[in-house]
């Protein structure tokens, strides 16, 4: 009897070594490709929320600035007629007489929304992008734009994309839209006494004037 029997050991076919390393190099490219599948995702989602959160953030920030405010002008240069704009000026009131003007503004290159408290503290690039340093400013806006209905009232529209859910459905070259609006109202005005009804702390008759 040999005693190196219950010992031995049966060693692997080649068929079998071939079959095991494919099962195994099959398992580790799905596990590979649902890692890179799940990061991308991951990647497009994360964007799409700080887009989002920004937007949303953007809007509840700057219409409580605005709302203080005695009341809005176009930005010399711009049309007057235009449907949306990319920059306002803002008279806040210091004292019942005097305002002082600040500039809302968006940046279109950096995806930025700018506040400068002085419209001296800004200039612009040959795009109308401001060029300064803000008072304050909210990154990672997909877009922003002001519309402006009179002297008193502002509705403000911040967009995002819907990246993540775009790539999910594997169709990146046409993103699904969101947009954030708010209306704004100026301080002490009421929207049903008209475009006479200026604020009340302001004792002029109006921008002109100040």
């Amino acid at each position: 009897m040999n005693k190196f029997a219950n010992t031995a050991r049966r060693a692997f076919t080649l068929a079998e070594m071939v079959i095991g390393i494919g099962v195994m190099g099959f398992i580790f490219s799905f596990l590979a490709y649902l890692t890179f599948y799940s990061s991308r995702n991951f990647v497009g989602v994360h964007e799409q929320v700080l887009s989002q959160i920004n937007a949303s953030n953007a809007t509840e920030v700057t219409a409580n600035l605005l709302r203080r405010a005695a009341y809005f002008s176009i930005f010399p240069g711009d049309p007057p007629t235009a449907a949306e704009y990319r920059r306002i000026l803002v008279a806040l009131p210091v004292s019942g007489t005097q305002v002082t003007t600040g500039v809302l503004a968006y940046h279109t290159r950096r995806k930025e929304l700018h506040w400068y408290e002085n419209v001296n503290n800004v200039s612009w690039d040959s795009n109308g992008n401001p060029v300064g340093n803000p008072t304050f400013k909210f990154e990672h806006l997909e877009s922003f734009v002001i519309q402006y209905q009179s002297m008193f009232r502002l509705t403000l529209i911040a967009g995002f994309t819907y990246r993540g859910f775009a790539r999910i459905f594997n169709n990146p070259g046409n993103p699904q839209y969101g947009q954030f609006l708010t209306d704004v109202i100026a301080k002490n005005h009421f929207p049903d006494k008209g475009e006479t009804n200026y604020a009340k702390d302001i004792t002029t008759s109006g921008p002109a004037t100040l």
